[in-house]
């Protein structure tokens, strides 16, 4: 037997790959073209693409425009459907796993950690409207103490005072405040054992009758009020009280104003009278202030707000409502991501 010699076998191979035949076995044609052939077909095509014609060893498609990949979370460059990238993968950070900023955190920088909303500081208070527009009596201003909020009124209408004034007449007014609480999805709540009563404004408590209280549910706070004014003096007959809950944005930063509500509900009315004035406060600001004059009833009554500006867990700024801050964003040494100690 005579043995075919190996380079023999190499050259068929090669022209029978470069040649096209017809069903009978007849040459067609031939490929004429160098090896540089080959190393084209395994030429990649930029995600930004071109105008090939596509290429199977690379999956892009044919035709205009080539494809647009995925971005690629921890490379630390916010890129496509991002939001975010520090740098990692792990979600919990403040950036997820998807590149997608958590709710609570702010992600600033690409490339640097996230911080997580710790609280906030009180900006101008600003006037959103009177419910009674009276004019006898002492003036009061109540406010709650530093960290409180707003969440609710106990009411007392002047019907067993020893006064001259309509029975409808609402004779005295308690605001009640707590202490604002946050979880780590950036929602506001507050804490009861930190319930606080002002004091009363309006005639003494011996000689008003008590009304149903307006007081916002759990972890609601007071965002507005309606009243109604009964007669020509204008002091006050009728109140309802308007609370919700609220949250920071997905994503705040320092000039966002980014505290929305989340749901709403009225409490009230209480009194007599045509509810027709309203004081509520715009998005993104909290019930601050009280004021007003009373003497054996409410002659007036108004509201002002407060814009507010977020404050961050790790910025090395011991905030009020942080017990500390030791500048990172990390939890398990000592002082969390939220700023209290562990």
């Amino acid at each position: 037997m005579h043995s075919t010699p190996y380079f023999s076998l190499v050259a068929l191979t090669l022209l029978a790959a470069s040649c096209t035949f017809s069903s009978n076995g007849t040459r067609l044609s031939q490929d004429t073209s160098s090896s540089s052939a080959l190393a084209t077909s395994t030429t990649t095509t930029a995600a930004t693409g071109g105008s090939g014609g596509g290429n199977a060893l690379t999956a892009t498609t044919s035709g205009q425009g080539g494809t647009e990949l995925d971005p690629v979370v921890g490379d630390c460059a916010v890129e496509g459907s991002e939001t975010c990238d520090d740098g990692n993968t792990q979600a919990g950070d403040g950036c997820s796993d998807t590149g997608r900023v958590e709710s609570g955190w702010s992600c600033a920088e690409a490339c640097s950690p996230c911080l997580h909303v710790s609280g906030f500081e009180f900006g101008e208070l600003s006037l959103a409207g009177t419910v009674a527009t009276g004019t006898g009596g002492p003036v009061f201003t109540r406010i709650c103490p530093n960290g409180h909020g707003l969440i609710g009124v106990t009411v007392r209408d002047a019907s067993a005072c020893n006064c001259s004034t309509p029975p409808s007449a609402i004779g005295q007014l308690i605001f009640r405040c707590a202490r604002y609480t946050m979880d780590a999805s950036g929602r506001f709540g507050w804490d009861s054992t930190t319930i606080k009563d002002l004091v009363a404004v309006g005639s003494g408590e011996q000689a008003a009758k008590p009304l149903p209280s307006l007081h916002c549910a759990a972890d609601t706070f007071m965002v507005g009020l309606q009243g109604a004014t009964g007669s020509a003096a204008n002091e006050l007959t009728s109140l309802k009280v308007y609370c919700a809950g609220l949250r920071f944005a997905t994503a705040p930063t320092p000039d966002s104003g980014a505290i929305v509500a989340d749901g709403g509900s009225q409490v009230g009315p209480v009194g007599e009278g045509t509810l027709d004035t309203n004081a509520n406060c715009s998005g993104g600001a909290l019930a601050g202030q009280l004021d007003g004059s009373a003497d054996a009833v409410i002659e007036k009554l108004s509201l002002s707000c407060a814009s507010v500006t977020p404050t961050f867990c790790g910025d090395g700024v011991q905030q009020p409502f942080e017990a500390c801050d030791d500048g990172n964003a990390k939890a398990g040494d000592g002082c969390n991501t939220l700023c209290q100690f562990e």
